[in-house]
Formats: structure tokens, C-alpha cells, sequence
């Protein structure tokens, strides 16, 4: 259930980095889905898994969502909002 959340998560933070909203809940987003990306590049690494394609993006997500609430916009931001999207697509399965 706890992983359905989360992918549900990641699909809204897909979404918002593609359609760049303005607005400040944004933010909480971003520092989520950053906190969530740190614990689970840290939790693989204590596994011995020094491979996390997952909990890098969602870093990388968070400080795009980050960059949005402050202001600043790129063309990478869609891209990566289409790779979070499948990334929580693919946490529904």
C-alpha cells in the first residue's frame, strides 16, 4: 500500500514538472521527493546496491521542483517530469 502512495506521489510530481505550475505547495513536493531520494540512495548503499536509478531521479526531481518554486525554468524539466511519470508508472506494477 505504502509503495502504491509513493508511486502516486511520483506520478503528481511528473506532472507538475511538465506542466510547470505556479504555485507554492510545489515546494513541499520538492523537498519530499528530495528527502525521498536521499533516503533511498542511502538505504541502497547500506545494502551494498550502489546502483539506485530511482532514488536518483527522485533527487534530481526535488531540486527541479525546488528550481520551479524558486523561479527558475529549463527544458530539461519536461524530460525529466516524463521519466518520473514512468518511474511511478512503473512503482503502480
Amino acid at each position: 500500500m505504502f509503495r502504491q502512495i509513493l508511486g502516486v506521489v511520483d506520478i503528481i510530481v511528473g506532472v507538475l514538472l511538465i506542466i510547470r505550475p505556479e504555485f507554492s505547495f510545489i515546494r513541499f513536493l520538492g523537498l519530499f521527493s528530495l528527502g525521498k531520494g536521499v533516503w533511498s540512495i542511502f538505504s541502497s548503499m547500506i545494502m551494498g546496491y550502489f546502483l539506485d536509478w530511482m532514488g536518483a531521479l527522485d533527487v534530481l526531481s526535488g531540486i527541479s521542483l525546488l528550481m520551479l518554486h524558486a523561479g527558475s525554468s529549463s527544458g530539461i524539466f519536461t524530460i525529466l517530469g516524463i521519466s518520473i511519470l514512468l518511474k511511478g508508472l512503473y512503482s503502480l506494477l
